[in-house]
């Protein structure tokens, strides 16, 4: 755990100013938790049909199976997508932080004569649904929060999820 991490935690518990016990807790500032039905929206979203137990499967009709399979995909394509534009977000910033913002030389495998100019920024600036994005959400500076209001904006959550 990082230094600058330590600013943003307060400990609760029954020693307020002396953190003694092995199960202390700590919580950051602004998390929210969510409520049961919250998390069982929340987690069917990224974890599809292995949210449930083989019980709870074998009960379910396929139709609700289906649906759970549909809205899964749907989710994780929008994630991948969303990865890959904060990563380009972040790549470009620091192309333009070392001065790589400026324009190269490029010369087209095609057309060996010609040259042509452009940012790196064009080059590395297009999302590709097939690439499957790697960086985890505490990579991209996401939480919980960010990534169910992401899923409201989209549609894949109730408008109302907030408060449900």
């Amino acid at each position: 755990m990082k230094n600058s991490d330590h600013q943003d935690l307060v400990y609760r518990g029954s020693f307020s100013t002396l953190q003694t016990q092995g199960n202390s807790q700590y919580m950051k500032h602004g998390a929210i938790s969510f409520t049961e039905k919250q998390n069982e929206l929340y987690s069917r979203l990224l974890k599809g049909l292995k949210y449930y137990s083989k019980e709870e499967l074998y009960a379910m009709n396929s139709n609700k199976k289906n649906r759970i399979k549909k809205s899964h995909k749907k989710a994780q394509d929008l994630l991948n997508v969303w990865k890959q534009e904060l990563m380009i977000l972040l790549s470009n910033s620091i192309f333009e932080q070392y001065d790589l913002k400026e324009s190269r030389t490029i010369v087209k495998e095609d057309e060996p004569n010609e040259c042509i100019k452009l940012k790196l920024s064009d080059i590395f600036g297009d999302t590709d649904p097939n690439f499957k994005c790697t960086l985890t959400f505490k990579e991209l500076g996401l939480n919980k929060e960010i990534i169910a209001n992401k899923f409201v904006e989209n549609r894949l959550l109730p408008a109302d999820f907030i408060s449900l």
